[in-house]
């Protein structure tokens, strides 16, 4: 069982190793551990937020992204602070979660853009609500296209069950986020789930293929009616407040070189 021990000892690592080569602003956990339905043999992923270097600025270098993989089958998506804040802004609810998990770590030196996102999550998060929708939409019938689709990250559990279960955990989970999240609940509890005993025994693969396939179509055309029936405002004013910050921060990074 993962403990908060087991959480940051890996989490800080990555941090620490990243530290070493980038100018990190944040470290934050992604994954299983923010929706408290992780496993024995769930990861400790993350995902990095950095600054570029002058030189990359005034050179128009591309801003970086990579994913770093550790030894221990874990991996950081690391990227430049500009496409992170571009992610968030799709919202891309895979990246939003590090604004909400109870795990990370940061640069002290850049405490007031990190406390700026923290603070500031919730309206990140619902910048614009339809889009979020249509992505939590999105993410669904992509993970339904690869329940049954071998890859080397899926092979044994398709092997074993005809399906990945993982796969199919997510496509609930993704329909329970969006009808939450259209009810007005904070995006912060949206992430964890009312029905984890259910989503466990999914994500445990103990269903046949066929309830499998019939779970998975349900879910789907709820979240389809789920969209089509949504409506919300988006948060004009959130694009100038996101650009003062982030124009502060390169102002800062730039007078420590």
């Amino acid at each position: 069982m993962t403990t908060r021990e087991n959480i940051i000892a890996p989490l800080h690592e990555h941090y620490k190793y990243l530290k070493e080569c980038c100018k990190v602003i944040y470290t934050g956990l992604y994954g299983s551990q923010n929706y408290d339905l992780y496993n024995e043999n769930s990861d400790i992923d993350s995902k990095t937020i950095i600054i570029p270097s002058v030189r990359d600025i005034a050179l128009g270098v591309k801003p970086h992204s990579s994913v770093v993989k550790f030894d221990d089958g874990a991996q950081s998506d690391v990227k430049d602070v500009r496409l992170m804040i571009k992610n968030f802004l799709k919202q891309n609810v895979n990246f939003l979660e590090i604004l909400f998990t109870d795990y990370f770590f940061y640069n002290h030196e850049y405490s007031g853009f990190v406390d700026f996102l923290r603070s500031n999550a919730e309206r990140i998060a619902h910048y614009n609500p339809m889009l979020c929708v249509k992505c939590m939409c999105g993410m669904a019938k992509d993970k339904m296209a690869h329940m049954e689709h071998s890859s080397p990250a899926t092979e044994d559990r398709i092997a074993q069950f005809g399906y990945d279960p993982k796969e199919l955990h997510h496509i609930v989970r993704l329909r329970e986020l969006a009808e939450n999240y259209t009810k007005g609940m904070p995006f912060g509890e949206c992430l964890k789930s009312n029905h984890k005993p259910y989503l466990m025994k999914i994500k445990n693969g103990d269903f046949e293929l066929a309830a499998a396939r019939q779970i998975a179509k349900t879910e789907i055309e709820v979240l389809e009616r789920i969209k089509q029936n949504f409506t919300a405002p988006i948060d004009d004013g959130l694009i100038d407040l996101i650009e003062k910050e982030l124009i502060n921060l390169f102002c800062q990074a730039f007078r420590e070189v």
